[in-house]
C-alpha cells in the first residue's frame, strides 16, 4: 500500500502508526501524523518519526511517498519479515582478457 491509500491515511488520522520494511539497511521508525490543534504552532499536519516514545518531525522523501510496501504497525502483511541489508555476493574472478595476462598465465 502506499502512504496515501485510503486505508492507511485513516490509520494515521486516528492516530495509528505505519511503516515500511527495511530498505537497503535503513530501518524506518514508526510513522505518523500530528494534526496540530488550535494552539500549535504548526500550521498544517506533519509526519512525525516516533523513536523511543519520543516524536520527531520528519519530510519523506519523493520515494518512500510513492513506495507501495508501507503497512500499518500492527498489521503486518502475513510472512513477510522486515528484510535486513545482504552483501552481494562476491564476484567470480573472470579470465583474462588481455594479451599480457594471457601471456603470464601460460
Amino acid at each position: 500500500m502506499k502512504i496515501t491509500d485510503p486505508e492507511i491515511v485513516e490509520a494515521l488520522n486516528s492516530g495509528k502508526l505505519a511503516n515500511r520494511p527495511n530498505i537497503g539497511g535503513f530501518k524506518y521508525h514508526d510513522v505518523g501524523l500530528y494534526t496540530p490543534g488550535i494552539h500549535s504552532t504548526l500550521s498544517r499536519p506533519t509526519f512525525y518519526q516516533q523513536l523511543d516514545n519520543k516524536k520527531y518531525p520528519i519530510s519523506l522523501s519523493t520515494e518512500s511517498v510513492l513506495a507501495e510496501d508501507w503497512y500499518i504497525v500492527g498489521q503486518e502483511p502475513a510472512g513477510e519479515a522486515p528484510k535486513a541489508k545482504t552483501s552481494p555476493s562476491p564476484k567470480k574472478p573472470t579470465k583474462p582478457t588481455t594479451k599480457k595476462a594471457v601471456a603470464k598465465k601460460k
